[in-house]
């Protein structure tokens, strides 16, 4: 569940683009390429760019809720790029998540972003993270966008309340600096985790991630090297749907087993997905815009590590 919208992306140099956007609706796409059935619950109206997003969404194999269409407007975030292609957006947003919309059974949700923190969302999405108690896994991606959310006091609040019903987190280090101002990243994993979530990841650009699980403790992680990046846009959300595939191939997130099965996992059995996060991450920030890759370029570029000799450890790790 939230927002699907349209980036424009006004780059340092040249004309204004536009791309299928909104970090839910960014994760979907990236799911549905990776071969998982997706349902997005959003909100779109039935214009021009409402239209380019139900497409894309249909040729990346995601379903809409039949409710996601009563907005007035599609939303827009225009992201203007600095010098090293991260965005700072501005936003036009109608949101209110559809009514009556129940968690399902023996599946994984995902909510996360804007449409978390806006107080609509926040009447909604509870009624979505029961799903764990209901067998379901859960996940939560803050992806703050400062303009949209209050002050941090109360969006850390309502971070921290999904946080403690999910069975995975990840956010970014500049997620972390907006949310606890000068407190460290060692020390925020662990706070997540004694609020009960059992995997959290920092990802923090080109310097890797930070992963912490419960009872394994923390290891960092370097990021794939990139050549040729064409901007950031929509890789924290590969990475995140990333993760939740690599999690699902593994039999740690969508079922009620997984619900009881991710708190013990060691690390020889999650490392893995982080990898594939990692690896579709850096093929996205080689496109213009989110353009999630596909399970075969992600298994490719995995394969490619594997026949260069780099196969235990493609990217670098440090335990902490």
């Amino acid at each position: 569940m939230g927002e699907a919208l349209t980036d424009i992306v006004i780059p340092r140099a040249g004309a204004p683009t536009e791309h299928v956007g909104g970090s839910p609706a960014n994760v979907a796409r990236a799911l549905g390429r990776l071969d998982l059935e997706v349902l997005l619950s959003t909100r779109l109206a039935r214009d021009s760019r409402g239209r380019r997003i139900v497409q894309a969404m249909r040729d990346d194999g995601v379903v809409l809720t039949p409710g996601s269409f009563a907005a007035e407007r599609t939303s827009t975030a225009v992201a203007r790029l600095d010098s090293s292609g991260q965005p700072v957006y501005e936003f036009d947003i109608d949101w209110k998540p559809e009514n009556g919309l129940e968690p399902p059974t023996d599946a994984h949700v995902h909510v996360g972003s804007i449409g978390a923190i806006l107080p609509f969302g926040c009447e909604a999405i509870p009624r979505l993270v029961r799903a764990r108690e209901l067998g379901c896994t859960v996940s939560y991606d803050p992806n703050i966008r400062p303009a949209l959310m209050g002050s941090p006091e109360y969006a850390r609040e309502t971070a921290e309340w999904l946080i403690s019903k999910c069975s995975v987190v990840k956010a970014s280090t500049e997620d972390l600096a907006w949310l606890y101002p000068h407190v460290s990243t060692a020390d925020v994993l662990d706070r997540w985790q004694a609020l009960g979530v059992p995997l959290a990841v920092i990802t923090d650009g080109s310097h890797g991630y930070t992963a912490a699980s419960a009872g394994q403790g923390r290891e960092t992680f370097a990021a794939y090297p990139t050549q040729d990046v064409a901007d950031t846009v929509g890789a924290g959300d590969t990475f995140m749907a990333g993760l939740i595939s690599g999690l699902c191939d593994a039999g740690l997130l969508g079922n009620p087993e997984a619900v009881r099965r991710l708190p013990t996992a060691r690390w020889s059995q999650i490392e893995p997905s982080l990898r594939y996060a990692a690896a579709a991450a850096a093929i996205n920030c080689t496109r213009p815009g989110a353009q999630p890759p596909t399970r075969d370029e992600v298994s490719r570029m995995l394969g490619a590590t594997a026949n260069s000799g780099n196969a235990d450890n493609p990217a670098g790790s440090v335990s902490v």
